[in-house]
């Protein structure tokens, strides 16, 4: 299975870099809205199940925020835009020959083993200062996440569909 959804992946080109980044390099929107649809599609089918009781609707569901998380995330975006790939995108265009993504690839691995060592710690100390535990269900039951998460998926939409018409996010590089 791992074999066949690398393949699709690498004949497909599909790389969340460039869903996040052409929009605003480009103004190209299709990978962009590509993810948007397979967003909505993976809430639906995971709401689905969790509704209909075929999984646990606490399954997989940490009730927590974590400012890690959050810092991680952005520094990993950024990285995966000067890289121009993403950690999945890395794999397949090194097999390609694009010499320049082993350096990426070999600083990912480096990094990532550094930085584990110590997020325990930051989590910890931020946590104790800095962060509430907040389960979305909690306050606004879990179909009212749902419709939460879907609607911000469909602000993205309408933004992704507005950028590329009006072009107004576009960096001219």
């Amino acid at each position: 299975m791992s074999i066949l959804a690398g393949f699709i992946f690498h004949k497909s080109k599909l790389c969340m870099a460039k869903a996040l980044r052409e929009l605003f390099i480009s103004g190209e929107s299709s990978m962009t809205r590509a993810f948007t649809l397979s967003l909505f599609i993976a809430v639906l089918g995971i709401s689905y199940l969790k509704l209909a009781k075929v999984l646990d609707p606490h399954f997989y569901i940490l009730p927590t925020f974590m400012v890690i998380s959050l810092i991680g995330g952005i520094l990993f975006g950024l990285g995966m835009v000067l890289a121009d790939s993403c950690a999945l995108s890395i794999l397949w265009k090194l097999g390609e020959g694009q010499i320049k993504l082993l350096i990426v690839g070999i600083s990912f691995i480096l990094v990532n083993s550094v930085t584990d060592k110590y997020i325990n710690k930051v989590q910890e100390l931020l946590e104790e200062n800095f962060v509430k535990n907040i389960f979305l269900p909690e306050y606004l039951t879990y179909k009212g996440a749902v419709f939460l998460i879907i609607g911000v998926i469909f602000v993205c939409l309408i933004f992704t569909e507005w950028s590329k018409k009006s072009k107004r996010f576009v960096i001219k590089i």
